[in-house]
């Protein structure tokens, strides 16, 4: 409930109860629960800094939960982008190791090339 608290000050003339705290406390936690505390706590700093949607004169818990869907999806897409980027260096590296390892010669291959070189 602190972190609706912490959403509510927003909302200018501010009579919010006890139970509309509660109530919306309850549904972003059963529809939101999985974000970590640092994600929430970084949605609370651009909801406030007006990223988001805001309120119009009270509070209501449609606007934070509708604000919340689309951080949740910039959250996925920033992820998505982390993992695919990840992935991408890794198959780089990979490549990169493999094109090494086509340049090494067996010692059986050494010793061929060098009696071709020593026989000319």
């Amino acid at each position: 409930m602190a972190s609706i608290v912490l959403l509510t000050g927003v909302a200018k003339g501010n009579q919010t109860t006890t139970m509309q705290l509660t109530s919306g406390a309850r549904v972003v936690l059963a529809n939101y629960g999985s974000l970590k505390a640092t994600e929430f706590m970084l949605f609370c700093s651009q909801f406030k800094a007006g990223l988001y949607d805001h309120f119009y004169g009270t509070f209501d818990v449609l606007v934070i939960t509708t604000s919340l869907k689309d951080f949740t999806q910039q959250i996925r897409k920033e992820k998505a982008s982390i993992i695919e980027r990840r992935l991408k260096e890794r198959r780089e590296a990979e490549r990169r190791e493999r094109e090494n390892d086509n340049r090494l010669l067996t010692y059986e291959e050494y010793l061929a090339i060098k009696n071709k070189s020593d026989s000319k």
